[in-house]
């Protein structure tokens, strides 16, 4: 067998060095441990807060009509955009805000169990 002292006498080998052992890394303490649900519970939150917002924004900009005709009938002329307004025999249409608030109500509620 040959030993390490004969190979440096030959110059096979220049210097021998010792490797310490690697140490972990648990004398870091600026990392901090978050666990993984209360990250994903708050996106989850915040997803449900945009969701209500661009809903009640959508029904906003597109929002239901009706009409009364002069014999005091009211008709329901669907949904449209907010500047134009659509009309039924030359009489213009109105938003139908008892709708619209049941919507957003409904809206708020669905969300509002969703954020929980």
């Amino acid at each position: 067998m040959i030993k390490k002292h004969n190979l440096r006498r030959l110059g096979i080998i220049e210097k021998v060095e010792t490797v310490s052992p690697v140490k972990p890394l648990d004398h870091v303490t600026s990392v901090k441990k978050v666990p993984p649900s209360a990250v994903s519970t708050t996106d989850h939150r915040n997803r449900w807060l945009q969701y209500a917002m661009f809903i009640i924004l959508a029904m906003l900009l597109f929002p239901p009509f009706h009409v009364q005709v002069p014999n005091g009938n009211f008709y329901n002329l669907g949904y449209g955009f907010i500047l134009s307004t659509p009309y039924r025999n030359n009489f213009p249409g109105t938003i139908n805000v008892p709708i619209l608030l049941v919507q957003w109500i409904g809206v708020l509620l669905v969300c509002g169990i969703g954020h929980f």
